[in-house]
Formats: C-alpha cells, structure tokens, sequence
C-alpha cells in the first residue's frame, strides 16, 4: 500500500516532530530507506534528530537515533499493508462495523458510516452519546442523519462524488469531512469524520479514499441483491423495481423540505453523443446540482435524471438556461405527486427523446406532453396509459369532480355549446359559465386539437380503468 507522508504523520502522534508536508501531498511512498530512492521516505541523521524525507516533504523527529527511526517508520509501513489486508477481509463480510473501528486507530476522530438513505450502518463506539456534538448525539439515539444537519451540510448539492472538508469558523459547529463510496457513478454510502481529537487533513482523506474503492463493488453486490443495508439512493432503488417502504418515501420527501402534494416531474439529460464519456455526464451532473441544488439528481443509463418539485422550482425557466445547445438534449415528463411511480415517468421522459429525434430532430428539448397519445397506443402496460393520461383530465379525475362529466360531453359533441346543453339538460348560459370556470383551471389550451384528442382519450382510458381497478397494482388515486 503506498502512503504520503500525511498518512505517516498521522501515525507519529506519540512521538516529538516537526511536520513540513504540502497540503497536496500525494501518495506515492512505497517504503523507508537509509539512502535516497525514489518513491520511498529516506531518514538521515541530523544532530540528535531524524530527517524524515518523503517526495521533497519532511517530518522531523525530535531526540531519536536513525535506527530507531527506521523501525518505526518501517512498522508503520506494515501496519498499513496489514491493514488493508483487513479492510479488503472485513468488506468482503459485509463487517462495516469492524471497518469503522480499524479506520479509527487512524484518524483518531468519531467516525460515522452513512447508506444513502441516510440511516447510520456504523459508527464508531469510542464516543458516547453526548461526548462529540448534537449530531453526534441524534444519529446515536435515532439511527439516521438529522434534517438540520443536511440543510448545514451542502455536500449533497455540490460534488457529490469527492471528498469534501467543511470548516466553520464558529465554536458550536465542529468541522467534518465527507467521502462518498462511488461504484459506477452511483453513490453507495457516505464516510463522515468530524474533528474532535486532532485536525482533520490531507492523510485521513486518501485514507477514506483507499477504503472507499475497497468497499465500492461490496456495496454495490450487496444493494443489488437488496440485502442487510437497504442503504442505497431511494431514486434509484425505485428505478431499479427494489421494494421501496412509504417510510423511506416519506424520509425523503423530509430531507428535500417537500410536501406530499408538491407537483413533481422528471427531467432527463442525454449527451450529444450519447457515446460521449462518462466523466461529462458526472460533470453535466455537477452543474445540474449548482444550477438546481434543491433537486435532487442521478446518473442512471448513461444519462442525469433530475427530480424536480414544481411547487419549488420553475422547471422550464432552469432548463432553458443550461447550455443544451452543445451539450445535451433534454427531455420532461407529464407532473405528478407519488414518488413510489416515479419509474413511469423516468419512461416517459426517455420516449420523449426517442420519439422526440425523429418529430422534431432540430429541437433539444422534448416534452412527453407532445407525444402521450403515440405512447399510450404503443404501451401495453395498465399503469403506464394510466399515467400517461392528460394531466387535467387526471386532476378532475382524482377530486372525482363533475367537471369531467362536462367536459366530456363538451368534447363528444365536437365543442358544440349547443348540443352539449342538450344531451347534459341544462340552460346554454350556464353551460358556458361551467365550460369557462374548467378552462381557466386548466393547464393546456382545449383550442388545440391534439389537446382535445388527448383529452378524449384520456377520459375513456380513465372510464375503462375504473371498470377494472381491481386488476391492476396501480392506485390511480395517488398518481398525477
């Protein structure tokens, strides 16, 4: 295992030293010797001290002879190639929390391991409840990450794929560092290290860097095989078909500070070309999240899907202003309020950059809105036209208002005020108050006929499946 000379630092805390190392240290130091090699720490002797010399930075070692450096130095050398060794055992166990304690006679700082849904896997046992800071004490008592510490902690909505020291200058706040545990663009889980015995620096991140990539493809086995943790990014497990709890549904929703009403749509970036290298789409991703940091984003398939809360952000008005010129083409689905159908709506965005390309090739942002009626026809699946209906056609639908008995009538007969008043047995006038009244609570122009074909065959979609709901998983009452 190669080290920097950070990492060596850290384990000379017992002992007298000066430190001269830069803060972009790399680890590159394979062993110690008495003569210069490259790529190993050299010791001379200087006076009573040791001259410990690494990659052009040194750790002085106060009072000690050149041999007993030596020993100490090459102890620590094994000592960290025995420790990965362990590491590499203990994952392959799923033992996270034996990692979590070898990682402390390290870094020497409480340690906590967090799955993505942010429920704490491990943590280090050295430190009571009260012993590190409020957080400390709620994730101990509660079993996962505090809200509060979420809206402080802005990880999330930066790069969320590398490691990150946060300081404060405030007594009350402790600093921290967080690492991700990234196994095909996807986060896994999170290391935490907050500052209390010594400072935080450079060593304890390549640390957690080394055993994140140790641990990367044990994460990503286990979640695949929904087993013990249940840890993984609640986004992906539903797209994925993973069993997903209303629970974790709901501790989502809590996390991003949204309401269980909030219109939500999906919104899916695929490169130009689509073959174009993965490191842009985790760029493309970074940019997504300082441009929409209260939406929550993932890389799935080659392409960034994003979720968006309407009630919070303007959708349309963010998107225009990305650069999909160059870049991107961007694709929206249909508005909707469950979480747990999410996955219907990931399809819908996707037809609407597939059928999107051949309509309107020039064009660099499709909405599914556009192309409803060819999916429906081409689905096969229940709940998929369900979700694909007109999005007021489903509002009337689900507040099982008269209005849609109206509307229906109004588009069977050709919009005909007329006729409809007829064959619904009321005056004209008040026929056009109620048409007016609908149209005004209305999303889409009824003028448009693809509009009123829509419409219509969202009606009669919506008819047939009240016939037969008991057929089918799908509550159409709690989808939009």
């Amino acid at each position: 295992m190669k080290l920097s000379m950070w990492m060596i630092a850290n384990c000379l805390e017992d002992y007298s030293t000066e430190i001269n190392i830069k803060e972009n240290a790399l680890a590159t130091l394979k062993s110690v010797r008495l003569v210069p090699i490259d790529h190993c720490v050299h010791l001379m002797q200087k006076d009573q001290d040791v001259v410990c010399t690494g990659e052009g930075d040194t750790i002085i070692l106060y009072k000690m002879s050149v041999e007993n450096a030596f020993e100490i130095l090459a102890e620590i050398f094994d000592f960290y190639d025995e420790w990965d060794d362990k590491m590499r055992e203990y994952a392959e166990k799923f033992d996270f929390d034996t990692i979590i304690e070898e990682c402390w006679h390290i870094i020497n700082n409480p340690i906590a391991f967090i799955g993505n849904n942010k429920k704490v896997i491990a943590k280090t046992k050295q430190y009571g409840i009260n012993d590190v800071n409020d957080e400390w004490r709620y994730i101990s008592l509660h079993g996962h990450v505090s809200i509060e510490s979420l809206k402080k902690a802005v990880f999330e909505t930066q790069n969320m794929y590398t490691c990150q020291t946060y300081r404060f200058d405030s007594d009350s706040d402790l600093d921290f560092m967080t690492c991700p545990v990234v196994y095909d663009n996807i986060v896994y889980a999170r290391f935490i290290v907050v500052q209390r015995d010594r400072r935080i620096n450079l060593g304890d991140e390549q640390i957690l860097k080394h055993l994140s990539k140790i641990i990367a493809h044990i994460m990503m086995r286990l979640e695949s095989n929904e087993k013990g943790l249940q840890g993984q990014d609640t986004l992906f497990k539903i797209l994925k078909n993973y069993s997903v709890s209303s629970d974790e549904i709901e501790m989502f929703l809590k996390y991003h500070y949204w309401n269980k009403n909030d219109p939500l749509r999906v919104c899916v970036l695929t490169l130009k070309p689509e073959d174009t290298m993965e490191k842009s789409l985790l760029l493309i991703q970074q940019d997504i999240n300082k441009l929409l940091p209260e939406c929550p984003s993932l890389i799935f398939q080659n392409r960034v899907m994003i979720v968006v809360n309407e009630a919070i952000t303007p959708i349309f008005n963010k998107i225009h202003s990305l650069d999909l010129e160059n870049k991107m083409i961007a694709s929206i689905s249909l508005p909707f309020i469950n979480l747990k159908y999410l996955k219907m709506y990931w399809l819908q965005a996707l037809y609407a950059i597939e059928y999107g390309k051949i309509y309107n090739k020039k064009s660099n942002l499709y909405e599914f809105y556009d192309y409803a009626i060819d999916y429906i026809i081409d689905s096969g699946v229940a709940e998929e036209k369900v979700c694909a209906c007109h999005p007021d056609i489903m509002d009337m639908h689900i507040n099982k208002s008269d209005s849609i008995k109206t509307i229906a009538t109004y588009l069977n007969n050709n919009c005909s005020l007329l006729n409809t008043s007829k064959e619904l047995f009321i005056h004209r006038n008040t026929l056009v108050y109620r048409i007016n009244k609908i149209i005004d609570g209305m999303r889409c122009d009824i003028e448009d006929s693809y509009t009123r074909d829509y419409m219509s065959l969202s009606i009669r979609i919506l008819a047939l499946y009240d016939q037969k709901i008991k057929q089918t998983t799908l509550d159409i009452n709690a989808v939009l």
